[in-house]
């Protein structure tokens, strides 16, 4: 121990209460006058308060060090006199670099992805330093031991001494990959669902809460007359004030987290127009959840209710109408057929469907049907009367249409014919033919129809050679037998003549031919 000063380490002891102290102790010689060591000096200090600082201070920094792994967040200090800078172990993960890697501003300058070297170049100088701002920037860096790119937030505060020199930047750089490949992505689906909307084939829209448009569809924009006009940021109830208060119940509904619907609805439009709407609305929903929103689906459907009613409308006429209508494919074959043609046929519907309608009175001759379907080819329609038979076998006239239904190609797809029953008609005809040329009383030709025949007599005699007979029968004082004994004994008088020379000519009509008439 000569002339030497001897320190021991910091040592642990442990008390006979069972606590701990910590203790540094320092042995140094004393020395006599004659120069000689004459003993030593023992030293000892307790040390056990500023040892839980430093543990503490130990704590703390390992707490530090593993928020900062588990956040992604990696501490430094840059000197700016000396350009070096420190680093946390976290930051050196994050921008792949070890503890031989050259921490200057150069080295890292090196670490910052080529396309944002120019901003990160100017920022720090012209804004950090040259205004004394906060650095905050996002920017790219390439790490060097994978050559991954990683996105960064370089975040720091200027630190000055005591004369206001500035001397260091202290500050954090938090590894924001994941957040910018979210963002990239979520910006991706916005785009692409802005773009879905737009090019939709329906009527769709995108509203926020406050029911101002995020994104619109060219048919929604089209259907609604906004081509054109700032819509986007604005209220819908700004953009179309005519909007129902029902569909504004509506939309209430759906921010409440309903999808209501209608399948047909009317709406009145501000040009005095009226539309029908198909539509469904559903609320969308932010990234924490909450509803943000509804969309609305909308579909035109004003040409289909009108194509509807026409159709409805022709339904009712096919069902109710008193003519016959029988529908064909363009082979001939029967589609359909109402109650109207069951009634005068007799056929039911059942019995005629997959059939091939053909009429049967016989009446009409090979020349007739072939023509018929020659004109129907040619012009597309056909009308006129046909003779045809019942179920019951009855023959009838009818009065037929026929028309062709083409595609949208122009060629034949269907024959619609429709026909009325002329029996009542003819049955008329005849019994006004029968008033004209004969006497309702004794049913004798009358002297219209007498000249008729006697006028066909005289030709066919001349044509023929021989000759005619003609006798003519007065019945004397029969007025006087009117005005005695009244007219119904004189028309029982004249019906009693009638028969009897009806029943002897009727006799001799078997060797000549003989006709009765009255001049009456």
């Amino acid at each position: 121990m000569e002339r030497e000063t001897i320190s021991f380490n910091e040592d642990c002891y442990q008390r006979e209460d069972g606590s701990e102290r910590w203790v540094r102790r320092m042995v140094r010689p004393w020395w006599t006058g004659q120069g000689t060591v004459g003993g030593i000096v023992v030293l000892a200090e307790d040390i056990t308060a500023r040892k839980a600082v430093e543990h503490a201070l130990r704590a703390s920094e390992q707490s530090l060090s593993e928020a900062q792994r588990i956040a992604g967040v990696g501490s430094y200090v840059l000197d700016l006199a000396s350009g070096i800078w420190t680093s946390s172990e976290i930051l050196d993960e994050i921008l792949g670099i070890d503890g031989l890697y050259s921490h200057t501003v150069e080295g890292w300058k090196a670490l910052v992805h080529p396309d944002d070297n120019a901003m990160m170049a100017s920022h720090p100088v012209n804004e950090v330093l040259g205004k004394a701002m906060r650095f905050s920037k996002e920017y790219r860096t390439v790490r060097p031991n994978d050559g991954g790119v990683r996105w960064v937030q370089g975040l720091g505060v200027l630190e000055t001494d005591a004369q206001g020199n500035l001397t260091l930047l202290r500050g954090t750089i938090p590894d924001i990959t994941t957040r910018k490949q979210a963002e990239a992505s979520l910006r991706e689906s916005r785009e692409l669902l802005q773009l879905f909307i737009e090019h939709a084939p329906a009527a769709i829209a995108m509203f926020d809460r406050e029911m101002r448009y995020l994104g619109a569809s060219r048919r929604w924009l089209e259907s609604y007359a906004l081509v054109g006009k700032e819509v986007f940021g604005h209220s819908h109830y700004e953009v179309i004030p005519e909007i129902p208060e029902r569909w504004k119940e509506a939309h209430r509904r759906g921010l409440a987290g309903e999808s209501p619907r209608a399948e047909e609805e009317r709406f009145d439009r501000a040009d005095g127009s009226e539309s029908w709407l198909r539509w469904e609305l559903v609320p969308w929903r932010a990234a924490d959840g909450t509803i943000g929103g509804i969309v609305i689906f909308t579909e035109d459907v004003t040409a289909l209710k009108e194509s509807e009613d026409r159709l409805q409308l022709a339904a009712n006429v096919f069902t109710h109408a008193s003519e016959g209508i029988l529908i064909t494919n363009a082979e001939g074959v029967i589609l359909d057929a109402n109650s109207a043609f069951t009634r005068i046929t007799g056929y039911t519907r059942a019995e005629v469907l997959g059939q091939n309608p053909r009429m049967k009175s016989g009446r009409q001759t090979r020349e007739f049907c072939t023509d018929l379907w020659a004109q129907l080819k040619e012009k597309g329609h056909w009308s006129g009367e046909v003779w045809n038979r019942a179920k019951g076998g009855q023959i009838f006239a009818e009065m037929l249409t026929i028309s062709a239904v083409p595609d949208a190609t122009g060629r034949t797809k269907q024959y619609v014919a429709m026909f009325s029953d002329l029996t009542p008609i003819k049955e008329t005809e005849k019994q006004l033919k029968h008033i004209a040329q004969f006497d309702l009383l004794t049913g004798l030709p009358n002297r219209t129809l007498l000249a008729d025949r006697l006028r066909q007599a005289m030709a066919g005699c001349h044509r023929l050679g021989c000759i005619v007979a003609l006798a003519y029968l007065d019945l004397d004082n029969f007025h006087s037998i009117n005005d005695r004994q009244g007219r119904n004994t004189g028309d029982s008088l004249l019906t009693a003549i009638t028969h009897r020379l009806t029943a002897d000519f009727d006799v001799k009509r078997s060797r000549k031919e003989s006709r009765q008439s009255t001049m009456g």
